[in-house]
């Protein structure tokens, strides 16, 4: 479309656009490159004016040595020692006098410095170097540059010693220059600045010069170097000084002494700024100046036109103005507001048209959500909390999710009658908490979602006192029966389809118990008794393992005392469509599709395999953590199968342990405990996942064979906000600590004080976000050797 038959308001817009943009363009190419320019100007008189002063130093610090050597020579208990000076020791060729050292009251140089530098210069001499100088910087309390060299004073002749403070260069160029500037000694690479790269060492030392003169050293260095993880480069240091100063662009300049690099210079320049441009520019540039006028003069001619315009559309439109806009005068503008008066009657009615559909398509999502005769939720809307829970689970890990489907076993006129459906609700909700939420998932059965359960103990006692209540309630104090199906949710990525499905196998297995407290847990053995085979699903894992979209991950076992690592911790992952999937939140569907032990033996050959080549490019020994669930422990294979898998890649049975939670156990606790102690017999360790989330106490896992305890997200969480908690866990601690096994191993640590506060409680081993975790191989390997490096 042509912009000449655009509508009046549409131009208006694209005219102010084109004439900022206009007005940008020119000021950023003018301005911003003259700035440019200056900074080149500015760059090339901080490197000639550093060159001069260093020189100048160099020069005078020379003629000091020079004059108090004659001092020396002439008187040597001279007092005055000249204060760029530390220590001076003259060393005169004749063999008359001894040498003479003078060390002023206030130096702080230590004796070890001196001693190790006159040892350097002894080798130097036992070389047949005797006429050769030597200059070394050091820093310890405070930073010097130590210089042997011989002198040659008209009669005098000899060497000497001398320790110069290198704060007298910042002294020097304190008052020399008038632009922020930091000054690293220490570097002596000549490469280029490829040290810029370089991590920033415990041997770097500054002094910072800021612009009102103030000099100072540069604990901002290690403020820097700690607000970055402690592993920084020069140049992350320097970006960060100037983003947190605010500075522009900085230049660097060699810092040398006596021919020899001991530093570099950094002077920051002031941050160029379009505001700036603004304020000097139109003065210092007539020709832009008058560029931008002209384009000003064309748009507003422009805007005439376009008012001459509209004034012609009222001549030739007055009298339809006046039968719709119904103005009383003639003018164009109250024929104009007259028409905006309009306008905005439209947009009101539509916007009170929009908040009645908004409100009645929100009655009808609430009616959607809810169930008609008890007003409880229902199963849509339970999918969409269990999303919503998951979420908040990922923010904060101390959240304990159990999904229970239940049923109070009632004569069925109760639940056919309208009223004694809102009592048992009403009874069931008065009992469980705020942030607990109970649903109406199907006639007869109840869904509970709560996160103020904390195991399954407490789980039980809540179910029971559901039974209580309602027998004394609703069912005239004659006692009844609950069948229920529990479920743990430990991750936050599984569908809520899922948990759903997991709950229901779960409550199908109570119903089969005869009991009143038929409460049954879900666990892997479930489903294996009640799924068929899903041949789609099998397809697709065979597919994706083929073309090699599973994956294995590792968090790292931190011991925090040593600052090693002791184990890996193995993840299964699963590549689809750019997203990454936990493996094991499909554990449902792979023993569904009969491949459980297939996936087991996948996941232990390519950690082994993992775990070899770590240990052909490291030097460490480092044990790998492998879960497994009911099917896998339970596989009879599974002995002879890792006795090939370890000899294959020459791994130790000792550094192999499998992960267990008690739900995989719980189920067949007999079978399990003679398959742990059979693999613990071959020297196969274990652990327990999840520790304080059930019923198994430090004597259960000590009693058989369990090697460590992973404690919980959520207790980790507890601990820091219960005294009470922190109380019980220390005592615990204190008791396991009095035998080599089992040994504590604290999970999803997040946190510097969670670290700090379970360290002083006694546990040293740690994984979680606050250490490497979901890294593959060659992240691993390069940590490892990074640290070995350091």
């Amino acid at each position: 479309m042509r912009y000449i038959n655009l509508p009046f308001s549409r131009q208006f817009i694209i005219g102010v656009v084109l004439y900022l943009v206009c007005i940008v363009l020119a000021v950023y190419l003018a301005y911003y490159g003259t700035n440019r320019v200056n900074t080149s100007h500015a760059e090339s008189m901080i490197t000639a004016q550093s060159a001069t002063i260093y020189d100048f130093m160099e020069s005078k610090s020379h003629e000091d040595i020079i004059s108090f050597i004659q001092v020396l020579d002439s008187n040597p208990v001279a007092s005055t020692v000249p204060s760029n000076i530390s220590y001076i020791e003259w060393i005169s060729d004749d063999k008359g006098r001894g040498p003479v050292s003078r060390t002023p009251n206030n130096s702080t140089i230590k004796p070890h410095i001196l001693e190790n530098f006159k040892e350097q210069i002894r080798l130097l001499e036992e070389k047949g170097n005797r006429g050769s100088s030597l200059t070394q910087y050091m820093c310890d309390h405070e930073c010097y540059i130590l210089e042997y060299s011989s002198y040659q004073i008209n009669n005098l002749s000899g060497k000497a010693i001398v320790a110069l403070k290198l704060q007298s260069i910042s002294e020097l160029l304190e008052n020399l220059n008038n632009r922020p500037t930091i000054m690293l000694y220490g570097i002596s690479e000549q490469d280029n600045l490829l040290w810029l790269d370089q991590n920033v060492t415990k041997l770097s030392w500054g002094n910072f010069i800021e612009p009102n003169k103030r000099n100072r050293i540069l604990n901002t260095i290690a403020k820097y170097r700690y607000s970055l993880n402690g592993k920084t480069t020069y140049r992350q240091l320097l970006d960060a000084i100037c983003e947190d100063q605010q500075f522009g662009n900085y230049v660097i300049t060699p810092i040398s002494f006596n021919h020899q690099l001991i530093g570099y210079t950094v002077t920051f320049l002031p941050k160029i700024t379009l505001g700036h441009a603004f304020k000097t520019g139109v003065l210092e540039n007539l020709t832009i100046t008058g560029v931008l006028t002209i384009l000003a003069v064309v748009i507003l001619c422009h805007y005439i036109f376009n008012l001459i315009r509209l004034e012609s559309f009222f001549i030739r439109n007055r009298l339809r103005i006046n039968k719709y806009a119904k103005s009383k005068n003639a003018r164009s503008s109250d024929e104009v507001f007259a028409l905006l008066g309009h306008l905005d009657s439209a947009l009101n009615s539509n916007e009170e048209q929009t908040r009645q559909i908004e409100s009645l398509q929100n009655k009808l999502e609430f009616y959607s959500n809810y169930d008609p005769q008890t007003s409880l939720p229902n199963q849509k809307w339970i999918l969409e909390q269990i999303a919503h829970l998951q979420t908040e689970r990922k923010v904060n890990s101390a959240i304990e999710l159990f999904a229970v489907e239940f049923c109070p076993v009632l004569p069925q006129e109760f639940y056919d009658d309208e009223k004694i459906c809102h009592r048992i609700s009403t009874v069931m909700l008065n009992i469980i908490r705020e942030k607990d939420y109970l649903a109406f998932y199907e006639p007869t059965v109840y869904y509970l979602l709560t996160t103020s359960i904390k195991n399954k103990t407490e789980m039980d006692e809540l179910l029971n006192r559901f039974r209580r209540e309602l027998a004394e309630q609703v069912n005239g104090g004659n006692e009844i029966r609950i069948s229920a199906g529990i479920v743990q949710v430990l991750s936050n990525s599984i569908s809520p389809a899922v948990i759903m499905k997991q709950t229901h196998i779960a409550y199908q297995h109570s119903c089969q118990l005869e009991v009143n407290d038929s409460y049954a847990v879900y666990n892997d053995s479930m489903n294996t008794q009640t799924s068929s085979i899903d041949t789609a699903f099998a397809n697709r894992l065979k597919h994706a393992r083929m073309k090699g979209d599973l994956i294995i991950r590792y968090d790292q076992v931190m011991n925090v005392s040593t600052k090693t690592i002791v184990s890996l911790i193995a993840r299964n992952y699963w590549f689809q469509e750019g997203t990454t999937y936990n493996l094991d939140d499909f554990t449902d569907q792979i023993i569904s599709a009969g491949l459980n032990t297939e996936n087991c033996y996948w996941k232990v050959e390519n950690a082994l395999h993992d775990l070899s080549e770590l240990d052909q490019d490291t030097n460490h020994n480092i044990g790998i953590i492998i879960p497994l669930n009911y099917g896998q422990l339970l596989d009879s294979d599974l002995p002879s199968f890792l006795d090939m898998v370890t000899v294959k890649y020459r791994i130790m049975p000792n550094r192999i342990t499998f992960a267990l939670t008690e739900n995989a156990i719980s189920n067949d606790i007999t079978n399990c405990l003679t398959a742990i102690q059979k693999l613990s017999s071959a020297g196969y360790h274990f652990t327990l996942q999840n520790y304080n989330m059930g019923m198994m106490d430090m004597d259960f896992i000590r009693e058989h064979g369990f090697a460590s305890a992973m404690l919980s997200g959520s207790l980790t969480k507890r601990v820091l906000t219960s005294e009470y908690d922190r109380y019980m866990l220390s005592q615990m601690v204190k008791k396991w600590n009095e035998n080599i096994e089992p040994v504590i191993i604290l999970q999803d640590v997040d946190s510097m004080i969670t670290m700090e506060t379970f360290k002083e409680l006694g546990v040293n081993l740690m994984s979680g976000s606050l250490f490497p975790c979901t890294q593959d191989l060659s992240a691993v390997k390069a940590f490892v050797n990074r640290e070995d490096s350091i």
